[in-house]
This record gives C-alpha cells, sequence and structure tokens, in this order.
C-alpha cells in the first residue's frame, strides 16, 4: 500500500513576536544545536533597520515540526519587529537533508540575493575590497587580499552591516554603465573617496560616465588609462585598476602635476588612499 504524499502549503504571512514564539516551541531539536546568535543579530538589524524582504528561503514544517527558519524567528522574538515571510508546511521529511540551515554554507552573494539586495554579486566584492583596503591588507597583484584565509560569509555580512552607505555606493556606481572598470571595485573606492572628500568623490565617479567634462586632469588621464587596460587579462585588470584609481586620486587630491599615470606592481608597493585612515583591524567572522 502507498503512502500518501503530504500536500505541501505555501502562504505568505505576517510573523509577529507571539507568533515566532509558537513556531519555535515546534523546533527540530537538531535544528536548535546549529543556531548562530550571530546570525540571528544580523537579521534582527536588518529588521530593526527596516531592510527586511519577502524572499524564497521559506520557513518550513514537516510534520507540524519546524525544519528551518528559526534564525528568523528568533530575530523577530528579540526585536519584537513582525516581519513578512513566505511559509511552507507538509513537506517530506527527507527534503530537509538538502536545507542548509548553517549559513556558513551559503555565500555572501547568496544571502543578501535571498534577502533581496539589489546588485548582491557587486556588493558582497565590494565589502571584501572596502576591509582590505581600511586594513592595509592589500599587495600588488591581489585585489582583496587578507592575511590568513579568504573573509567568510559572516565576515562579509559584517562589513555590509557597518557600513549601510556602501549599500548605496553600489547602486550609484552600478547606474552607471561602464567596461573601463569593474562595478564592484569602483563603488569600493567611492565609498571610501566619499568619507574623505565628497566633492571630489563625484569627481571619480564622473571618469566612468563619458558624458561628463570638466575632471581633474589626473581623472582626466585616469579615464583614457583605463579604457586602454581592456585588453589585459581580467585577473590582472581588477588590481590594476584598483592601483591606478588610488593614483589618480592621490594625485588630484594633492593637487600634483601629472604628466604620466602607471603602475608597476613587480617594482611599486600597492598605493594607499590619501586621507584614508588604516585601521589595522581585520574581521574575523
Amino acid at each position: 500500500m502507498k503512502t500518501a504524499t503530504p500536500k505541501t502549503v505555501a502562504a505568505v504571512e505576517t510573523i509577529t513576536p507571539d507568533l515566532a514564539r509558537t513556531y519555535l516551541a515546534a523546533n527540530n531539536p537538531k535544528n536548535e544545536l546549529r543556531l548562530q546568535p550571530s546570525h540571528v543579530r544580523l537579521l534582527g538589524a536588518d529588521m530593526l533597520a527596516g531592510r527586511w524582504r519577502v524572499n524564497n528561503d521559506a520557513i518550513c514544517f514537516s510534520n507540524g515540526q519546524l525544519e528551518n527558519g528559526q534564525h528568523r524567528l528568533h530575530a523577530v522574538l528579540e526585536t519584537g519587529v513582525p516581519i513578512r515571510a513566505l511559509v511552507l508546511r507538509g513537506l517530506p521529511t527527507n527534503s530537509f537533508e538538502m536545507i542548509d540551515t548553517d549559513q556558513l554554507g551559503r555565500s555572501a552573494y547568496q544571502m543578501l540575493k535571498m534577502e533581496g539586495t539589489q546588485y548582491a554579486n557587486q556588493l558582497a566584492a565590494a565589502a571584501r575590497l572596502v576591509q582590505a583596503l581600511e586594513s592595509g591588507d592589500i599587495s600588488p597583484g591581489k585585489t582583496a587580499h587578507r592575511r590568513g584565509s579568504k573573509l567568510g560569509t559572516k565576515g562579509v555580512l559584517q562589513v555590509i552591516r557597518d557600513r549601510p552607505r556602501l549599500i548605496d555606493a553600489v547602486q550609484f556606481m552600478c547606474s552607471v554603465k561602464s567596461a573601463a572598470c569593474s562595478p564592484s571595485i569602483r563603488s569600493a573606492l567611492y565609498y571610501l573617496f566619499e568619507q574623505i572628500d565628497p566633492d571630489l568623490a563625484i569627481k571619480f565617479a564622473d571618469v566612468f560616465d563619458l558624458e561628463k567634462t570638466n575632471l581633474p586632469v589626473a581623472f582626466t588621464k585616469l579615464r583614457v588609462k583605463l579604457h586602454r587596460q581592456q585588453s589585459l587579462p581580467l585577473k590582472r585588470r581588477g588590481p590594476y585598476n584598483v592601483a591606478i584609481c588610488i593614483k589618480a586620486w592621490n594625485f588630484a587630491r594633492q593637487h600634483v602635476p601629472v604628466s604620466r599615470l602607471s603602475f608597476d606592481p613587480n617594482i611599486e608597493k600597492s598605493p594607499v588612499i590619501n586621507g584614508l585612515i588604516i585601521t589595522d583591524e581585520h574581521v574575523h567572522i
């Protein structure tokens, strides 16, 4: 005799603190062992800031037991902020073998995409570069090198949460279509430049809009140089573009005459952004 297939029901619900408490009372004990307080705090920060959006990562139940979504529910409880979320009931028990309840298994891009973040890929890459430049931990030939291991998913998310203006910078720079330099590099540098000199940062952004003129000499040379470097292999072009953008910024900010704009990683150290305070702090998450 065949076992009846459970009927799956999906609905978008308003999750209040009281409802979150009810759902958590049915939590699978195995899930509780994987609860990550740091991730609960990250989600809670989004909820308090109004950044939470309905996404395709559902709160899931199987045989009346909560199998996915405990971090969101705990965040609702801790913040007291109701959210809208997709809820699935009646899923087969074995389907949860494929659910990655440990968020460390997901990339920063995937996490941001699930949250409905625009330009998620560019934002994640920009966050890595910002962290590397702020900590002075970047070397010639590597765009976002970090001592030890690569900045992990939670580290990238923490960088973004700590720097809400970075999201605005990515949206602004991605609105300008240019093949001369990757959006993530442009966005990271614009974000850092804006903290130092907002007016000059706008001039830097104008480098990538060919309709904009009246640029400082250093940025005019940067525009020409970036377009000439498009033939370089991508792995070489990224680190090179970071370096010459920073050098152009330094020339423009110091009002130094520019005869030639170039960078040779074989004989030069990676330039440091003029006006940027190096924290020497690293995100170990």
